[in-house]
């Protein structure tokens, strides 16, 4: 299964690689972000993101257009896990990469704002296959995520959001127990 996700990630860094030469005049931006947040189950993750920005895919000469993005992270989730009387801390490491597509307005509001919503998803390796109450039975899963934002400052350099994430194994194992969270992301864009 490692082998799958380690090409995933080559195959995310070469599309990124050609989409950014081809657009190379006005997005070939990259990004980072740090987000936290709170899950089921009293699992606070802590991600850290590598972002490219592919640019407009349609819509290209309105006020809003769609821009894809593609997103690699890598997170540490802390968890609870209850023994009998005790509680005890639990934590398990998750890799992620995949798409995800923006609804965008091309124009700045309120000064320079550029406001989004975000749509995506991706795929999951976790460290482990049980944290706290959750049982994924595979390492392997999928990441569904929503949310909205927005990019600011005079060169579109910093990026504000806040996701809603499905982590699940779409029904592949035994078990699939599946987690939510919500995320707050900042990003800086290079």
């Amino acid at each position: 299964m490692s082998m799958i996700f380690a090409r995933a990630i080559c195959l995310s860094v070469l599309l990124c690689s050609v989409s950014t030469q081809a657009n190379a005049a006005l997005y070939s931006r990259v990004g980072m972000a740090a987000s936290v947040g709170d899950g089921e189950s009293d699992i606070t993750p802590y991600r850290m993101a590598v972002l490219w920005d592919l640019g407009p895919l349609w819509l290209k000469e309105r006020t809003w257009a769609i821009h894809g993005f593609w997103e690699a992270s890598a997170a540490y989730w802390d968890g609870k896990l209850q023994l009998r009387r005790d509680v005890v801390d639990d934590s398990m490491s998750v890799y992620t990469t995949g798409p995800q597509l923006r609804y965008m307005r091309q124009e700045p509001v309120w000064g320079q704002y550029w406001p989004y919503a975000e749509m995506g998803v991706g795929m999951s390796w976790f460290s482990k296959t049980e944290l706290a109450d959750k049982r994924f039975s595979l390492h392997f899963q999928f990441e569904d995520r929503i949310g909205g934002g927005f990019i600011f400052g005079q060169q579109q350099e910093y990026d504000l959001n806040w996701r809603l994430i499905h982590y699940s194994n779409a029904s592949l194992g035994d078990s699939n127990s599946g987690v939510n969270m919500v995320l707050v992301t900042i990003g800086r864009w290079f």
